[in-house]
């Protein structure tokens, strides 16, 4: 992150020996390049008045080792629906606004959340692998561009949200004539046999990523 202190923070956090996490010398505007747009959002001084409590940090990070396993999983060919439900499965701080005051904690969850799904089959290499791109989204390109793929991740994450809240209406109003799609994780699953989607869930879920987007804009991500 900003300096040697945070970065070992945040290695620690992923459960992560240096050996893990090489630097790679990429200039930023290739990098940048190469990210999905970011959502414009409000202040997050507009939002709100009161002093941000510590746990929106973790929680963020709680957020964002889900999506970095579900991208990993579905090796980015997104069906939203589908990705969807399986990041609410491993996500508590959307599924259930569950808050952490650790953010080691808070990535742990994700990872035991992704053993016990029924949704999911993983292994702890995985994990690792989970551990260590949600280590490499918080540290960002570089100290000047810091937020930036927490930014374009959370933007990202938005605009699945999105898309899942749409064709599952879409889905919805049209169920005789209609099915979603599947991909090839579930090849004996039909569709009514997995989680019905929550649209109202969804459309919660798309206003928390948009809270931290906020935030993310006014803070940083560095762990004290």
């Amino acid at each position: 992150m900003g300096d040697n202190k945070s970065s070992k923070v945040n290695q620690n956090i992923c459960g992560l020996d240096k050996k893990l996490v090489e630097d790679v010398a990429v200039d930023d505007g290739e990098a940048l390049k190469n990210c999905p747009e970011l959502k414009p959002v409000p202040k997050f001084e507009t939002l709100t008045t009161a002093t941000p409590s510590p746990a929106i940090k973790n929680n963020i990070t709680n957020v964002l080792a889900s999506y970095a396993f579900i991208m990993r999983y579905f090796n980015g060919d997104i069906q939203p629906v589908e990705a969807v439900i399986c990041l609410l499965n491993i996500c508590d701080n959307l599924d259930s606004n569950a808050n952490y005051d650790d953010p080691a904690i808070a990535l742990e969850s994700v990872a035991q959340k992704c053993l016990q799904s029924e949704l999911i089959q993983t292994d702890e290499a995985s994990l690792t692998v989970m551990k260590k791109d949600t280590f490499l989204i918080i540290r960002g390109p570089s100290e000047e561009n810091e937020k930036y793929y927490c930014q374009a991740a959370l933007s990202h994450l938005h605009q699945i949200l999105s898309q899942a809240k749409s064709q599952e209406k879409q889905s919805k109003s049209n169920q005789d004539s209609v099915k979603t799609d599947f991909s090839k994780k579930f090849p004996e699953h039909e569709r009514e046999n997995l989680p019905k989607l929550d649209i109202s869930k969804v459309k919660k879920c798309m206003k928390k990523v948009e809270f931290y987007l906020s935030y993310i804009d006014s803070y940083n991500m560095d762990f004290e």
